[in-house]
């Protein structure tokens, strides 16, 4: 097979193939910061995929649209143990089964307590959908035009295109409209449910996000992670660190209650411009790699070269 000639970190000369020098150069970049094993990020949002469902497709588009927002998830399947968290993602629901229904309410009294939930989906059946989320669903229908564009409410200069099969015509008395298509139907909802908060999509936003990945890398233009910037609030105010660009993924590593070592990531091919905050009474003691931010008031500029990372010692200077 041609795949298996591009494998290996050698030729068939014996000549090193460019992925051996990239190799050697973050070793080189490893022993150079000397700052030995981190801890492991906090992951604030449980993602739960169903196992009839493309998973794998569904997953890594979670995964890339949340790095794009700001924020870090973990995956479990819809029939293991139900993990603790601040945010429970259920993406692109399909099919028959969905999510036993024992695990449904336990879900939904976790977001009765305190803790929020996102849901997508396309052509399923989801128990006791008005008691939950504050809707319900008139009809549904196959679309003749199945390219839609939803139109955030906050700001309607924002249009996120999506590919849809099916039309949802809602009743909605009770839950709150985050967006809507262009006939003016609703088509992102929010409901609170106890102390925590419901949020509802009848678009498969993940599976349509997989199967068209050229706008992975036109992110600016094409705002899909904007649902999920909605959906995270809570969650992100407890971050150290706040940014906009959806091209650089952050991790935040705690060293201690007063230090912390976060790691900025360009995904792409791309230098890209990065401008950030920090939590305040938090400030950067020192670049261990990249390039020294310029600061102005509260807010960090610098450049992040393509493919490559920024690395950043934060401080706690003052009790806020």
């Amino acid at each position: 097979m041609n795949c298996e000639r591009e494998l290996g970190l050698l030729s068939s000369n014996r000549e090193p193939k460019p992925v051996l020098a990239e190799i050697k150069k973050f070793a080189e970049i490893l022993k150079s910061i000397a700052i030995g094993n981190l801890p492991v990020p906090e992951r604030e949002a449980v993602c739960i995929i169903n196992t009839d469902q493309d998973h794998w497709a569904v997953a890594l588009s979670s995964y890339i649209l949340s790095k794009q927002a700001g924020f870090n998830i973990e995956f479990q399947f819809e029939n293991q143990p139900l993990k603790e968290a601040l945010l429970y993602m259920i993406p692109s629901i399909k099919g028959n089964k969905g999510i036993p229904k024992r695990k449904w309410e336990e879900i939904f009294q976790r977001v009765f307590d305190g803790a929020d939930v996102y849901i997508s989906f396309e052509n399923t059946f989801i128990s006791q959908l008005s008691h939950f989320t504050g809707i319900d669903i008139k009809t549904r229908y196959h679309r003749v035009q199945k390219h839609v564009n939803l139109i955030l409410c906050a700001n309607d200069s924002i249009q996120i295109p999506m590919i849809s099969d099916l039309k949802y015509e809602l009743i909605n008395d009770k839950a709150d409209v985050l967006a809507y298509e262009e006939d003016g139907s609703a088509a992102y909802t929010c409901y609170k449910y106890g102390k925590g908060k419901v949020y509802v999509l009848p678009f498969a936003l993940e599976e349509f996000y997989s199967k068209n990945p050229g706008i992975i890398l036109k992110s600016t233009e094409y705002k899909h992670y904007e649902i999920y910037n909605i959906f995270s609030g809570k969650i992100k105010s407890k971050r150290l660190l706040k940014k906009n660009n959806p091209f650089i993924g952050v991790t935040e590593h705690k060293i201690s209650s007063s230090k912390a070592i976060i790691a900025a990531i360009n995904y792409s091919p791309e230098e890209q411009e990065f401008v950030f905050y920090l939590q305040a009474g938090w400030e950067v003691e020192n670049i261990i790699y990249g390039q020294i931010p310029a600061k102005y008031s509260n807010q960090y500029i610098c450049k992040v070269n393509p493919n490559d990372a920024l690395l950043i010692s934060a401080t706690k200077v003052d009790e806020v």
